[in-house]
């Protein structure tokens, strides 16, 4: 009786380790079945989630934006405006083809234009490019010591590098007058010239923001639409949006007593005939990507950031 219950207790330790080698082989299927199923699906590619279509359009304009850069950068006495135009188609025309042959060895179409259908905004550029008095910019059509800069446009690259900025009660004042908004940029010294402000307040409301740069400058590098100072964030600045409205820029204010460069961007007719209108303010060029699971068109905005 006690060999049979010996047999039976080892038949109940067999059959038990059967029953959890079974469960532990089961369960292991069911772990290694999870992570091939995480695997294939972290492994599904750019193309087939269309990131990788998003990722060419980015690269594409990053390449046509610098080559209008170039195009813009031409001396205006050698380039005009018709000409900067049929140099950027002919780079559309080579480009095109060069993108077919590339992206065609991974099973992708990716194309750009016709040439013909490529579009352009007219523009014209602002550039004190020596250092001087701001007073060279008042042709009186405003009145004595205020200029129009853009009118009811677009901008950018809107950059001022003082060199010398009015002391006391004096400013030199920036107006960015959209019509249902209007911001007045101060730049002033205070403390003996000991720092310099830039002040942005709404006309109307009680909002004012002001960066300082202390330790007596020499030098104060103002980046509007990039709201930087000396390359540093500068808060108030973040006030005047350039991408959402159109704006009237006129400056004011004490111009003789400030001294410095300035960079300007602006869309359509220029209100001075002394500013340079040859130049190309953007592009809208077709683009066009396809794969076996993406079909994406659209239009390219090519607006380059700085010109200088």
């Amino acid at each position: 009786m006690a060999d049979l219950n010996g047999v039976n207790r080892g038949q109940l330790l067999l059959s038990g380790a059967f029953v959890l080698a079974v469960a532990l082989i089961g369960l292991t299927i069911v772990l290694t079945s999870g992570g091939y199923t995480t695997t294939l699906t972290t492994q599904d590619t750019s193309v087939e989630r269309g990131t990788d279509a998003i990722a060419t359009r980015e690269s594409v304009s990053a390449d046509l934006e610098r080559y209008l850069r170039d195009v813009n950068e031409e001396p205006t006495a050698t380039t005009t405006r018709s000409a900067r135009k049929d140099s950027f188609r002919d780079l559309v025309s080579q480009l095109g083809p060069w993108l077919n042959e590339r992206y065609a060895e991974h099973g992708q179409l990716v194309d750009i234009g016709p040439e013909s259908a490529v579009s352009f905004e007219r523009g014209y550029q602002i550039e004190l490019a020596t250092d001087g008095s701001f007073d060279r910019l008042d042709t009186s059509r405003n009145g004595p010591g205020t200029e129009t800069l853009v009118s009811d446009a677009k901008a950018r690259n809107v950059t001022f590098v003082f060199s010398d900025v009015p002391t006391g009660s004096s400013s030199f004042d920036v107006t960015f007058d959209s019509g249902s908004r209007e911001w007045l940029l101060t730049v002033t010294a205070t403390g003996g010239g000991s720092q310099w402000t830039v002040t942005v307040d709404r006309t109307g409301t009680t909002y004012a923001r002001t960066c300082t740069v202390t330790g007596s400058p020499s030098e104060m590098t103002v980046d509007v639409d990039g709201a930087t100072i000396d390359g540093d964030h500068c808060l108030a600045l973040e006030a005047i949006e350039f991408e959402e409205d159109n704006y009237e820029v006129t400056i004011s204010g004490d111009l003789s007593g400030t001294s410095g460069q300035l960079w300007l961007t602006g869309e359509g007719t220029p209100p001075s005939t002394s500013y340079d209108d040859s130049i190309v303010y953007s592009a809208r060029v077709p683009f066009t990507y396809q794969s076996a699971t993406v079909d994406y068109r659209t239009e390219l905005r090519i607006a380059p950031e700085e010109i200088r």
